[in-house]
């Protein structure tokens, strides 16, 4: 993951930023409030940030050409490899970086929980997604913001490897991770209930898939053409998608 304060690479176990010495946090459960963000912001980050820029140090720079509007992320239009995403965004609206063929990796703020339709289809260097690792453990969210990943999102986005989900995600949109031939693991979050039709098309590089227990709609196709499928994990009373590899395991939790 990317450090917050000084932007470069940190072990995701690591007890402190080696480069900064920041400390990294947990990813909360459920997503914080506005107040509660604020407040990590004036008393956490903010402190920190300015001890490091009082070293005389140097911070990685942020990458350019996001065009913000409220708390969507409209557009990206950088030429940066590694984007971190400004703290502010809720929100990645439509195609916002539709075709950037120079990402590499994108690190969010936790406060994320909306993914527009194609918002990262067809970035074919695009390695990783995930979430800045930034508040204390065990905060709460007063207020439930489930999360959608819409459809085609990160549709051909051939080069990625791993795809971190917020814990509060709920549907996974038709075609999400259509094509993604690298995706060789994907942690589907507790909540999760709906997934989309061909969400999953052409993953030939995924190896098993857990269904969450809340699962109640699995679409046509969603995992198609995913030749490297040995197993499948269905909670009770889940139908079994169609179009399964011939040699993929079928097994279903006990009633």
């Amino acid at each position: 993951m990317l450090c917050m304060i000084c932007r470069q690479e940190t072990a995701a176990e690591a007890e402190r930023c080696p480069h900064c010495g920041a400390k990294p946090w947990k990813m909360p459960e459920r997503f914080l409030s506005d107040e509660q963000h604020k407040l990590w912001y004036e008393k956490e980050y903010q402190p920190q940030l300015a001890r490091w820029e009082a070293s005389g140090k140097k911070r990685l720079p942020e990458a350019e050409g996001f065009a913000v509007s409220g708390k969507t992320l409209l557009r990206y239009s950088g030429t940066a490899a590694d984007a971190v995403i400004p703290y502010e965004v809720q929100t990645i609206g439509e195609r916002a970086f539709f075709s950037c063929g120079t990402l590499r990796s994108v690190t969010m703020p936790e406060s994320v929980h909306m993914f527009g339709n194609e918002a990262f289809a067809y970035c074919d260097a695009l390695e990783s997604v995930g979430y800045a690792s930034v508040f204390p453990a065990g905060s709460t969210k007063q207020e439930e913001d489930e999360t959608e990943i819409g459809d085609f999102v990160f549709a051909d986005c051939t080069a990625l490897r791993n795809a971190v989900l917020a814990p509060n995600l709920t549907a996974i949109g038709r075609g999400a991770f259509h094509n993604c031939r690298r995706l060789s693991s994907v942690r589907l979050p507790r909540h999760l209930r709906s997934i989309g039709a061909y969400a999953f098309w052409g993953c030939t590089s995924l190896a098993e898939i857990v269904i969450p227990p809340d699962v109640t709609f699995i679409g046509e196709h969603a995992f198609s053409a995913c030749f490297g499928l040995r197993s499948i994990l269905l909670p009770a009373g889940c139908a079994v998608p169609d179009d399964l590899p011939e040699h993929c395991a079928v097994l279903h939790e006990s009633e």
